[in-house]
């Protein structure tokens, strides 16, 4: 009964927000956080966050005591329920390292659930929990957890490698170590959807370092030679991406570019097309240093390079279809060899 009145205050609220507010639900439903029933706990947390979504003031007051309470919980929850209960703990700030060490380790174990939700929600937990961590040993340790979990996500299903892959990018944006030794599991796979290869590229260049830097590039060529045109235009951005990330690694990226000039590929071409010097005028700002605008400087030549190949080539099929249909040239004067040939 408990549970199910959590979710009509829900309900109620849709119809009549200042009636839940008159009456006192939302105190009721704080109230019902210390209940010893994880089914009634995890509803009255769902629906708190509903209502907090709804509304600009949010209702939800996490204490001490009550993430207690709902830490408490989370081995009796559903698996729906604990999400619920682990993006509320999300939004909770820690008052000292050692409240932060002691969230991270009842909520580690959240980690090895099968609901890939579930992962998400622990990993977001522990994300923000290692903030508030002084203790250098500790945090290093929950920093090499949240690896493997997050590399199993990559077998899944290609929707959940998607959600993965965009929370992935936020992590490596803010703590790039827990998986710079895993950029071999972000290569494309021939039967990825490109909504992911899209994404896996991304994650790629955020992880290359001097050490895959190597590897990266190999595979970014091979992309390069793929159907789809804009994931090609995309493999393509990478490369230059990289060679302005890695400084080091500026003269490879330009090599790459220039071995795939080379192949005269048309799908090269127009990946490049989609990314034209004049996207690039912030690598030439005097407040960077050298490394940085040669890199640019670099790709932009490169760029220059393969648009020049594309003008010649369209000057040929423009030529080409000059020719009549009788096989006689219409301006034999100013293209002799082409009107002999014929």
């Amino acid at each position: 009964m408990r549970k199910t009145a959590a979710i009509c205050v829900v309900k109620l609220h849709d119809i009549s927000p200042n009636l839940v507010q008159d009456q006192g639900f939302i105190e009721s439903l704080e109230g019902l956080l210390s209940d010893g029933n994880p089914m009634v706990v995890s509803n009255s947390v769902a629906a708190l966050q509903e209502i907090s979504s709804r509304t600009r003031n949010k209702p939800m007051h996490l204490t001490c005591e009550t993430v207690l309470k709902l830490l408490a919980v989370l081995n009796d929850a559903s698996e729906w329920g604990t999400v619920y209960i682990l993006d509320a703990l999300a939004g909770y700030r820690p008052t000292s390292s050692a409240e932060a060490e002691s969230i991270l380790d009842r909520v580690k174990p959240r980690l090895q659930h099968a609901n890939s939700a579930v992962v998400l929600s622990a990993t977001k937990v522990m994300m923000k929990c290692l903030d508030y961590v002084d203790d250098e040993d500790k945090r290093a340790s929950m920093v090499k957890a949240l690896s493997p979990p997050l590399v199993t996500l990559m077998s899944g299903q290609p929707q959940i490698q998607y959600v993965a892959l965009r929370n992935i990018q936020l992590i490596c944006q803010k703590r790039p170590a827990i998986l710079h030794g895993e950029v071999k599991v972000f290569f494309c796979r021939y039967n990825d959807p490109i909504y992911v290869k899209m994404e896996k590229l991304d994650v790629l260049v955020m992880l290359t370092s001097e050490r895959t830097v190597d590897q990266t590039l190999a595979e970014f060529k091979e992309y390069a030679t793929e159907i789809d045109c804009e994931f090609v235009c995309k493999a393509v951005r990478c490369i230059g991406r990289t060679a302005i990330k890695l400084e080091a690694a500026a003269e490879r990226c330009v090599n790459v570019l220039v071995s795939l000039i080379e192949t005269k590929v048309n799908y090269v071409v127009q990946g490049v097309h989609c990314n034209p010097p004049s996207s690039f005028p912030m690598l030439l700002c005097s407040d960077m240093s050298a490394g940085v605008c040669c890199a640019g400087m670099c790709y932009a030549q490169a760029c220059h390079a393969v648009h020049e190949v594309a003008r010649r080539g369209s000057d040929e099929r423009r030529a080409a279809r000059a020719v009549d249909t009788r096989g006689h040239h219409r301006n034999a004067r100013h293209f002799p060899a082409i009107s002999q040939q014929v």
